[in-house]
């Protein structure tokens, strides 16, 4: 389950990854890339740590080519 206060924390960073999925350029493989990153078990957005959550949201907009 999600570690709600370490979401909230990073509620700028999300919306920013979701507005570059829903942009006109977003290509499956950067969908691909961002859902086995969040879904994975071992992924931070199930932790507790803010810094190791927002380094990988970082890595989410390379990936997305931002």
């Amino acid at each position: 389950m999600f570690e709600w206060p370490v979401v909230a924390s990073v509620a700028g960073d999300l919306r920013q990854i979701i507005e570059l999925l829903l942009a006109d350029d977003a290509t499956a493989r950067a969908f691909a890339g961002c859902e086995r990153r969040i879904t994975h078990v071992s992924s931070p957005l199930y932790g507790h740590d803010v810094e190791r959550l927002r380094q990988e949201l970082w890595r989410l907009r390379d990936v997305l080519g931002r």
